[in-house]
């Protein structure tokens, strides 16, 4: 994985630096009060660059109004801390200020771990592509303690199998949507309806 932005002009370089000390700043505020230990030793373990700012291929067209947005994963070292509600809407509310929207997720290591065994090509896909912005290092010699799994390449039958119970969850989800959103048209409530569609 690579570690550091030299292919990024220096402005996304500084917002990005700013983006990671947000995430950091208002995690530290949500656990600062914490009584379980679990929750007040909490951890942001990494935090790494993926999508199209990793790549260098990302969009900036002023006049077209689109711009890549800054894609990350933040991996934690609780499954508590994954709850975005819980841990995370200060940090979206300040990151919307921002001038480059920001999109992350939050997984724990060992989510992440497992799915880089399994062979899930999403996953796969960030390490191989993404880089690391920051990371907790509380091993020996400052190095980091909290490592990732090699990830396994994906292969054609792992991928299928993915896509296959992928399919089938999401597909159930879209239903729902789709019968949420019939009930909201039936009854006039047509933005009801749009967001539940959009969802």
């Amino acid at each position: 994985m690579k570690t550091t932005l030299d292919h990024l002009p220096m402005r996304n370089i500084r917002e990005l630096n700013r983006v990671v000390g947000v995430l950091r700043d208002e995690f530290a505020r949500k656990i600062a009060n914490a009584t379980q230990p679990h929750k007040k030793n909490g951890k942001i373990l990494k935090v790494i660059l993926f999508g199209s700012y990793a790549r260098g291929d990302w969009v900036n067209d002023p006049k077209g109004r689109y711009f890549s947005d800054y894609d990350l994963l933040v991996i934690v070292d609780h499954a508590d801390f994954t709850d975005v509600v819980d841990y995370w809407l200060p940090a979206e509310q300040r990151l919307l200020e921002r001038y480059t929207p920001v999109q992350f997720i939050v997984h724990t290591l060992h989510e992440v771990n497992s799915a880089l065994k399994d062979a899930q090509y999403f996953f796969y896909d960030i390490i191989r592509e993404g880089v690391m912005l920051y990371e907790y290092a509380d091993g020996k010699n400052g190095s980091p303690k909290y490592r990732l799994a090699d990830p396994t390449p994906p292969d054609a039958k792992r991928t299928y199998e993915l896509a296959v119970e992928y399919s089938e969850l999401w597909g159930k989800n879209a239903k729902v949507a789709l019968e949420g959103a019939a009930f909201y048209m039936s009854k006039g409530h047509l933005n009801e309806a749009a967001f539940n569609l959009h969802q």
